[in-house]
This record gives C-alpha cells, structure tokens and sequence, in this order.
C-alpha cells in the first residue's frame, strides 16, 4: 500500500513539473528562466505578444513590469506551449491547442 502511495505521488509531481516546463530538442526551459536564455535554447518564436504591465506596491517603491507572452510551436500534433515573462523572466509556461 505505501510503494502504491509513493508512486502516486511521483507521478504527480512529474505531471506538474511537465506542465510547467518546455522541451526544446534536448533543452528545458522553465520559470525563472531569461529571455535571452530562451531565446538560445529555442529561438525566435512563432508569435509576441505584450499583454500589460504589472504593478507591485512596497511600502515606499512602486515598480511596473512588462508582462510579455511568446508561443512557440512543438510540431504536427503536439500542443502549442506560451512562455509567459514578468519582466526579463519566465513566470509561468501553458500549453495551449493541438496542432
């Protein structure tokens, strides 16, 4: 019963860590990422887009950053994957429609 648990658990956490992250050939990238990083592992994407812009309040500061989607296509098949940047950094990685 406690090997089924764990291995329960393994698998989800490997399904999490999937969604959150995108193959390109053999290179990951994943949130914390650079642009530029990106951009070596993977290359010029199909499409740019800037969304907004993202305010933060301190308590004597307040910052703006660029928030900025790029979509990149995996292929005949697979699911179309949308790297999203708060700023120069990657945040969040989706996936979108099959192609």
């Amino acid at each position: 019963m406690k090997t089924w648990i764990v291995t329960l658990c393994l698998a989800l956490f490997a399904t999490v860590a999937q969604a959150n992250s995108m193959r390109c050939g053999n290179r990951l990238v994943t949130p914390g990422d650079t642009k530029s990083s990106v951009l070596s592992k993977c290359g010029e994407p199909s499409f740019r887009d800037v969304v907004g812009v993202e305010r933060t309040r301190d308590r004597s500061t307040s910052t703006s950053v660029i928030v900025e989607e790029w979509s990149y296509s995996q292929g005949q098949g697979r699911l179309q994957k949308t790297v999203v940047f708060h700023g120069n950094r990657v945040v969040r990685i989706r996936s979108g429609s099959r192609e």
